[in-house]
């Protein structure tokens, strides 16, 4: 569902170069994200990061809409997460849907629960950003948010999605129900019946009915496959006219939130590059995961050995530039919110994506943590404060995110970077050693390619076994939840005893049960790859990781041939 508010936000990019819809987006709501989101330094043709939620609120929908039949009130969850990565210069896209059921520190609290209770805490969308920021090393430099109302009004604007449907479907409990086999275009409450799936059952030429084995997870390469037929779609109707993108931008006017930072001309940028965009340009990747039960609920662990891989992506890992403070997520922790909003906002100031974590803490020099992706960052944070520092390596911290703790000091942050020269000769080598890119040339970077060939040279070396519930193959499971101040975690906010489950909450917020049934596999438009045990069969393109099994029933290549 989230992806239709990224056709949203591209409709006002296209529309707002009419000054109309200049003045429409000033009615746009817009989300107060505070720190959460990087500052806004980048150049027009770096790569942005979007953080796109599509939540389960029906409150904007009329009592008597379909999608209030038998529903209770559970407050505002985030139903989809999905981050999007678009560089301007290649013209590529990359859209990363997050399971919902993920279980991971929230932020600000540190303590374990499902990843989309995060929107329902005391900062709102801020806490939701955080939380992916800390736990999986990815910067959001955008945020925006749509409902079940504003999915319904894009698709009733572009007339329907046309798709193709392999075999009929049903989901008693969204209302889906396809008859037919073919061309079908589904309209608006068909659309979102579809998006929205969990116990999707599907009918064998046999005639017997099979239940999607994977429930939550199968939506993910359903709803990655539906944004293409969108996408398509849209783009079909000419949407990359301002004057007809503007249909699309009076539907989602109210209903659609953005953050506060989001202008009307970066807008304008946004509907310059879909201008040139097609929907095969999107590349999509679930995050892998994995089945973990407790007695107090059903949750998604992430298989890290293999996120890994897709997260570079996202992380900016991939592109075979240099890093700069742009890239580099920092936590800065201290005793006192004085010290760390003060030495965070000189970070800030040099670029860096830097938000701040209040904990008792004492320190004689600063404490720099960093993990396998992060000495070139840790390098950077080296250069700008004044004075020694220490050194400690988290193989827990994801991506270029370093974390400093203070303590109860206020170190000098310099006005500039300093030169290499400057930095402390032992913190410069170990860094070095530990894959640091320097002024120098120690370490170039290097460019990743596709993340589908890399996984599938991993499957060819190592035999590719993915982890299962109940089994210790990652670093991330012998984790204590909670980000304490000596940085063990390298995830949350605050220090947390003996790495407590948040079960009950998660129990509370994480929505339905998962069906069961014969595995089965369906068509997909994109070509993902999973990691296979010995033996395996390798399952249809565009299932990955924990989406092995799920049942995608429209074939994508035939619905662009679908009329209407």
């Amino acid at each position: 569902m989230g992806f239709n508010a990224l056709l949203a936000v591209a409709c006002l990019g296209a529309a707002a170069g009419l000054f109309y819809t200049r003045v429409l987006v000033q009615r746009i709501d817009t989300v107060s994200v505070s720190q959460a989101t990087r500052n806004d330094t980048r150049d027009a043709k770096d790569p942005i990061n979007y953080l796109i939620i599509g939540t389960d609120s029906a409150a904007t929908l009329d009592e008597s809409d379909p999608v209030n039949n038998g529903r209770d009130n559970f407050g505002e969850l985030a139903d989809v997460i999905m981050v999007l990565r678009v560089d301007p210069r290649s013209g590529e896209a990359w859209l990363l849907s997050i399971p919902r059921d993920s279980l991971v520190p929230i932020s600000p609290s540190g303590r374990d629960s499902k990843i989309n209770s995060a929107l329902g805490g005391p900062n709102g969308a801020a806490d939701l950003i955080q939380t992916i920021k800390r736990n999986f090393g990815v910067s959001v430099d955008h945020y925006v948010q749509i409902d079940f109302r504003a999915f319904k009004q894009i698709v009733q604007v572009l007339g329907g999605v046309p798709a193709y449907f392999t075999n009929p479907v049903v989901d008693d409990n969204t209302g889906l129900n396809v008859e037919e086999t073919g061309c079908v275009v589904l309209d608006r409450d068909e659309a979102l019946a579809y998006a929205r799936a969990r116990h999707l059952r599907y009918q064998q030429p046999d005639g017997t009915w099979v239940t999607d084995p994977r429930g939550d997870l199968g939506r993910i390469p359903r709803q990655q496959q539906f944004a293409k037929l969108l996408i398509h779609k849209a783009l079909g109707n000419g949407i990359r006219n301002p004057g007809k993108a503007l249909g699309v931008a009076n539907s989602v006017i109210g209903v659609v939130k953005i953050d506060q930072q989001l202008t009307v001309q970066q807008l304008v940028d946004v509907g310059a590059q879909f201008r040139t965009f097609s929907s095969d340009q999107l590349k999509t990747y679930p995050l892998p995961t994995y089945d973990y039960t407790t007695p107090n609920g059903a949750y998604q662990k992430v298989d890290w050995e293999e996120a890994r891989t897709y997260l570079r992506v996202f992380q900016g890992l991939e592109s075979g530039e240099a890093t700069v403070p742009r890239d580099v997520i920092v936590d800065v922790v201290g005793d006192t919110s004085e010290n760390t909003d003060l030495v965070s906002s000189a970070l800030g100031g040099l670029e860096f994506d830097s938000s701040t974590i209040v904990d008792n803490t004492s320190r004689d020099v600063p404490l720099v943590t960093y993990g396998p992706e992060g000495a070139t960052g840790a390098l950077l944070i080296a250069r700008a404060i004044d004075g020694p520092i220490e050194l400690r390596y988290n193989d827990q911290i994801e991506g270029q995110r370093v974390q400093v703790e203070l303590g109860d000091l206020r170190p000098t942050v310099a006005a500039e970077l300093r030169p290499e020269g400057e930095v402390d000769p032992e913190v410069l080598a170990e860094l070095v050693e530990a894959g640091a890119t320097t002024e120098g040339g120690d370490n170039p970077p290097t460019t990743l390619g596709d993340p589908d060939a890399v996984a599938a040279e991993d499957i060819a070396t190592d035999g590719g076994e993915t982890p299962t519930a109940g089994t210790d193959d990652t670093a991330a499971d012998d984790a204590a939840t909670g980000d304490t101040a000596t940085g063990d975690t390298g995830t949350g906010d605050t220090a947390v005893d003996g790495g407590a489950t948040d079960d009950a909450a998660a129990a509370d917020q994480g929505g339905d049960e998962q069906a069961t049934g014969d595995d089965a596999t369906g068509q997909d438009g994109s070509s993902t790859t999973t990691a296979l045990a010995p033996g395996e069969t390798p399952p249809e393109p565009g299932l990955t990781g924990s989406e092995q099994g799920a049942f995608v029933p429209i074939d994508y290549q035939r619905s662009l041939a679908c009329p209407g």
